[in-house]
């Protein structure tokens, strides 16, 4: 691995307390940091102090095709993780279609073929306002995320997307 990817990942463990020294490793405690933020509200795309943000930003002024495949997975896994809970931030908290629009299409990008995660490809038709294709997308959808699919579509049809 060369030197500056390596300083760069150093910089994100360091976020983490250390608590990790390889990508997987940070994609553990990022998960962790994250749910916390999102659970408590805190959760804010703009707020440049989150930890969550800072990983981001270094992560994202790395290149994943300088990466193994398995760091490149866990690469693609916070950041898609980042851009899944920006979409939620940005249709409820800030209101705004266009940045609702930008996460979700980064989020589609970034999450990898096969992903059990059904739900980001929800918003994305949502905030599209391609709904008949949202419903039948959420039919679809079994599991834990069932409930949360049947939910946020109840949530846009009764006009709290962006409101």
């Amino acid at each position: 691995m060369r030197p500056k990817i390596k300083n760069k990942l150093q910089q994100a463990y360091s976020e983490v307390h250390n608590m990790a020294n390889s990508l997987q490793g940070l994609a553990k405690a990022y998960k962790n940091h994250d749910l916390a933020l999102m659970h408590t509200q805190q959760w804010d795309d703009t707020n440049p102090h989150l930890v969550a943000n800072k990983i981001k930003v270094i992560l994202e002024h790395i290149d994943p095709l300088d990466l193994s495949k398995k760091d490149r997975f866990w690469w693609h896994e916070i950041l898609w993780f980042w851009y899944h809970h920006a979409i939620s931030c940005a249709i409820w908290k800030r209101k705004s279609r266009s940045w609702a629009q930008f996460y979700a299409d980064r989020a589609m990008t970034l999450q990898t073929a096969n992903h059990p995660n059904k739900i980001t490809k929800l918003l994305w038709l949502l905030v599209y306002d391609r709904l008949a294709e949202a419903k039948w997308w959420a039919a679809q959808i079994t599991g834990i995320e069932a409930k949360t699919a049947q939910e946020t579509i109840r949530e846009y049809e009764r006009g709290e997307f962006f409101k």
